[in-house]
Parts: structure tokens; sequence; C-alpha cells
């Protein structure tokens, strides 16, 4: 009798969770879609998958502890009226991968043998690329390539994988399904599991003549430039999907191109629906007041007022240019001001300012209340 922990590799009071982890964790070592150098991985994989999904079902793994220490009462009902395939009958195979772990593991297998009529998949896996896109694009939509390599149907063969498509036989072992049943006797009790064909790896045909290109794969790898349409308001980690640019299988339809966005923001922060700048303001504005350009987040430039007496971080918001929230509503552009101090000034602007410390001594003095006129005053008011 096998030991469905030491297969997985996990104690005996292992949690759901823990047992989920660890399959995982072998579904990546081992999965022959994976790891296609290796001519047991679809033995391993499915013994890995056959003590996964008795060992993920609660009520199948309770009957088999129950059998593991010798629980079971020795009739053919088995405990609780249960029978040995009624238990273990449906495990094996691969027939869960999808089902399991659904998009996470998309862009390996594709759709896997499902129930207990094993067929093979009839869709393409989704392939998944990564874009950037500059915030002005992002604000207000636009069209963008992506470079994708991704499986489609060899023109040479027409997804057939033989140089002569009329010499392509059924597989005498599996009947052209791809999977074979192993049933395996333990006195009363039968166990049966479903496994790909060993004769024609799961392929369903035998192919006397591969052909030349896709060497009887029936698909080669190809590099595509894809446009793909951005709507307005997209934000990093959103997800495009344009349909049937994934992976082509002969007699199946293509899976789909998963688009991640990633915005470049420059020199803005984006918080909520609000985009944030901080804008260098020559300190003579900002005491004076004045007009200043300020670049706004769609790469143009827009006059802002800034007031007289301005403090640093003081916020400017226009309203209505930020990020797009729906309904044609849109969140605030805010511009954040921040004194411009020159590393170094002319003879004349030495003088003013050395003018403009005398006003400031003599307050601090108690020279003079009222030296100073305007600049004076308004230096005394900021103090």
């Amino acid at each position: 009798m096998k030991n469905y922990y030491e297969i997985l590799g996990v104690p005996e009071n292992a949690t759901q969770e823990e047992i989920r982890k660890r399959y995982r964790e072998l579904v990546k070592k081992y999965h022959p879609d994976i790891n296609k150098d290796n001519p047991e991985a679809a033995k391993k994989m499915a013994e890995i998958n056959e003590a996964y999904q008795v060992l993920s079902d609660p009520k199948k793994r309770a009957q088999y502890d129950a059998m593991l220490r010798g629980g079971f009462s020795g009739s053919p009902g088995g405990t609780g009226g249960y029978t040995f395939e009624d238990i273990f009958g449906g495990a094996g195979g691969f027939e869960d991968l999808s089902q399991i772990f659904g998009d996470l593991f998309g862009s390996f297998f594709g759709g896997a043998p499902t129930g207990r009529a094993k067929t093979r998949r009839s869709r393409g896996r989704n392939v998944k690329v990564r874009v950037e896109i500059p915030l002005k694009t992002a604000l207000q939509g636009g069209k963008t390539k992506v470079t994708v390599k991704r499986p489609t149907i060899c023109k040479e063969c027409g997804g057939t994988g033989a140089k002569d498509p009329s010499k392509v036989k059924t597989c005498p072992t599996c009947g052209g399904t791809g999977y074979v049943r192993r049933t395996q006797n333990m006195g009363f009790m039968t166990f049966s599991t479903t496994v790909p064909c060993p004769t024609c790896h799961g392929t369903g045909k035998i192919i006397e003549e591969p052909c030349p290109v896709c060497h009887g794969r029936g698909i080669v790898d190809t590099i595509e430039d894809i446009e793909i349409e951005i709507p307005p308001g997209v934000r990093t980690g959103d997800i495009l999907t344009i349909r049937g640019k994934g992976e082509e299988i002969p007699g199946g339809t293509p899976g789909d191109l998963l688009v991640e966005i990633v915005v470049d923001t420059g020199d803005f922060e984006i918080k909520g629906d609000d985009i944030i700048t901080y804008h260098y303001v020559p300190y003579p504005i900002m005491i004076l007041g004045g007009i200043s350009k300020v670049k706004t987040p769609v790469g143009d430039e827009k006059e802002i007022k800034i007031k007289a007496g301005s403090q640093a971080g003081d916020v400017i918001t226009l309203s209505g240019e930020g990020y797009p929230r729906g309904y044609g509503r849109r969140g605030d552009f805010k511009v954040v001001l921040v004194p411009k101090l020159p590393n170094k000034v002319s003879g004349k602007e030495k003088e003013l300012l050395q003018e403009i410390r005398k006003l400031y001594e003599e307050d601090a003095g108690g020279e003079s209340s009222s030296a100073g006129g305007f600049l004076g005053g308004l230096f005394r008011r900021r103090k």
C-alpha cells in the first residue's frame, strides 16, 4: 500500500494548507509540461496527483487514514459503506490542475482532463506579459505594442506534427485519448488511476515521420508584436485580456494574452485618485507672489498663480485633473510648492540681498520698527 504522506513529503498531521503548499511545490518540479526532459516526470506527477486528491479531500483522507492504520473492517463494503474505488477511484492523472490553480499556473498548464471521461485539453494556455506605459497614456488611453513569444500552430504541417499528415496513426494503446487506466488489485479492493499513455506520451497519435519544422510537436514558438488598446484610467497591476492571442493548440481554441500594466509615473506621485507633484518655485516669487509654469501629468505646461508669502509645502489644487474615477469624474492634480534657492547669485542680486539682510538686522536690533518698506514688513510678518 502506498504511503501518500511520504509521496508528498508531509507529516500525517499536516494541515490542508501545508498539503496544498507542498503539492504546488511538487507540481512546479515534476509536471511534464514543465519538466519535459525527465521521462519519469509524468509517472511521478501521476503519483503525486493521486496522493494529493486523496489527502486534500477530508472525507477521503479520513478513510485513507483508517485504512493506513488498519481501521477497515475487512468487509467488501469498507468503512461507512465506502469501497476503495469510491474513495480513490478518481485519483491520479492531472485532471485537477486547472481547477486547483486556475490562472495562477495557467501559463504552464492550460486545461487538463477532467472527470471520469478523460479528454485532451481543447484550449491553449494563457500567455502573460508585462508592459510599461507613460502616465499620459494611463490617463488618456491610447495604443502600445507588446512583444510576445507564444506557441502557434506550425504552418508547415498544419499542427499535425507529421511531415506527411496521411501517415499519422491513432495510438493503439490509448485509442487516441492520450490516457490509459492503470488498475491494481489489493486484496478485495481495486485501486485504479489514470495516467498519460506511455506509448504516445499523451498525444493520442503515432507519427511515423515528424515534421522537420516543429519536430513532431505541431506547434512552434513565434515572436510577435501585438498592438493593444489602453483604456483611460489603467493603473499599475491592472491586467488587460487580449482574446485568442495566447498559446495555439492543434484542434483547439487559442488561449488569451494577459497584459500586466506598469505605469511609469516619472516625477509624479499617485495617491488614490489624486496626482501629486513637487514644484520648485524661485524664492522671490514665493515671497512676492507671481505666476509659475508647472508640468502637468499629460506632459504640457500650465500657469499657476503663486500667492505672496507662500510657504514651503503649500498646496495648489487643480480640480478634476487627476486620475479618472469613472462616470466622467476625475481626481485632483495637487502642486506642492518648494522654494528654489540659487547656488550662485549675480552681483546685482547679491547687493539687493545684502540690503534685505540689513533690514533683518535692524529689526533684530530694535533700531527701526518701520524700516524696509514692503519687503521689510513682509519679512516681519513671516517671523
